[in-house]
């Protein structure tokens, strides 16, 4: 029990696995807006979004993972860069009673799961920060984008 009170979140499944979210972070944030002064005075222009996103995992020590999000988000208007968001989220996350075979989909579908909504915010908060309206990134279903990726790679083998 008090093992359980030093994480910030722990989860059982049915089949006795365990994840633990130990600690969550900001590895690097980068927010450009190369001439705020231009694009903030066309408020009458609609501004498109481009959004990438990676996940990715390391092992870092027995049962215990680094599980990162990379969002890249352009906002521009005619071309033209309204801003440029960089943020590398990650989560120390660890697993027991995972089989070696399932490893990969937890720490591919369930630790981004854990982390995006934080993730989210940050975003929200630093667009907000710097004069613009927030940036509410829509929610990711990760089993969705893991299975995508395992077809994809089956194709390409």
């Amino acid at each position: 029990m008090e093992q359980a009170q030093n994480n910030l979140t722990d989860f059982n499944d049915t089949d006795g696995h365990v994840v633990q979210l130990n600690a969550q972070y900001i590895k690097d944030l980068s927010f450009e807006c190369p001439d705020a002064l231009k694009v903030l005075q066309q408020a009458d222009i609609e501004t498109s979004f481009n959004v990438g996103l990676e996940i990715n995992s390391q092992q870092i020590g027995e049962d215990i993972f680094e599980v990162g999000l990379s969002i890249q988000i352009k906002a521009t208007k005619e071309a033209q860069a309204v801003y440029i968001c960089e943020l590398e989220y990650a989560g120390i996350i660890t697993l027991k009673n995972v089989p070696d075979d399932q490893k990969q989909a937890y720490l591919m579908v369930k630790g981004p799961s854990y982390i995006f909504p934080f993730a989210r915010q940050v975003i929200a908060n630093i667009t907000t920060e710097s004069g613009f309206q927030p940036f509410l990134m829509q929610p990711i279903d990760f089993d969705v984008l893991y299975k995508q990726r395992e077809i994809d790679e089956s194709q390409r083998n």
